[in-house]
């Protein structure tokens, strides 16, 4: 078995190997990033890009097909300002393509950011919201990627504007959220992906937290064929993996 992750946020070819014709595909969204805080409130969190997966995706050797690893959500520093969305992580195949969309900020400053969502792929699940900025400057975590068994978890709101919240814990096969800032500590951008939100902060001169990138991973087997000579000149195939 081969497994194939792309992870830097670009748009490429995948050339498909001799004796593949099928592949599981997995894509996530990148996620958005926090926002800065409105006066008396804290920045909310950004959002964590959707799963989507096709188990079976059909393909052809030598044949090339296009993937894109979307890109997180860039930071804000401005005040009162809502952050930035990611882009959606694509995966071609011969007649279907995989659709993993990204996390969305909110409308406001410090709004929750709103989850990935609306993949038609066979297997789908949402990114986590963002969590809501609260009033005396507390800021607020990002939400994580959605995984491939569970839509993400969202994040959350800080306790106090000199505390920072956690970032949203990661489900399995996604990525955890981004840890809110404070008073004095700029939000944070997830420590790992594939997806999650950035946190917000409550000094909009400090800056929300960014977006992670998101992912395309390929897993797939390929068949060979050993062709073995027998008796009185005839030759049959032995298939093999």
């Amino acid at each position: 078995m081969t497994v194939v992750t792309f992870t830097t946020a670009t748009t490429a070819n995948w050339t498909c190997p001799a004796g593949v014709s099928t592949v599981l595909a997995e894509c996530w969204g990148a996620g958005s990033s926090g926002g800065t805080g409105l006066s008396g409130s804290g920045g909310g969190g950004g959002a964590g890009g959707e799963y989507a997966a096709e188990p079976s995706l059909a393909v052809t050797a030598g044949n090339n097909y296009s993937y894109t690893v979307g890109l997180g959500g860039t930071s804000v520093t401005a005040v009162t300002t809502k952050g930035n969305a990611g882009t959606s992580s694509t995966m071609a195949g011969s007649s279907v393509t995989v659709t993993a969309n990204p996390g969305e900020p909110s409308t406001t400053g410090n709004g929750p950011g709103v989850g990935g969502t609306g993949s038609t792929n066979t297997t789908h699940n949402n990114g986590g919201a963002g969590g809501t900025g609260g009033s005396s400057t507390k800021s607020a975590s990002g939400g994580g990627s959605g995984g491939s068994a569970a839509a993400g978890n969202a994040g959350t709101t800080a306790s106090s504007n000199t505390t920072q919240a956690a970032g949203a814990t990661a489900v399995t096969g996604g990525g955890p959220g981004g840890q809110s800032g404070d008073s004095s500590k700029a939000g944070v951008a997830p420590v790992s992906g594939p997806g999650g939100g950035g946190g917000g902060t409550s000094d909009a001169s400090l800056g929300s937290g960014a977006g992670w990138q998101g992912q395309v991973q390929l897993t797939y087997t390929a068949v060979t064929f050993t062709v073995i000579p027998i008796s009185q000149g005839r030759m049959f195939a032995m298939l093999g993996h």
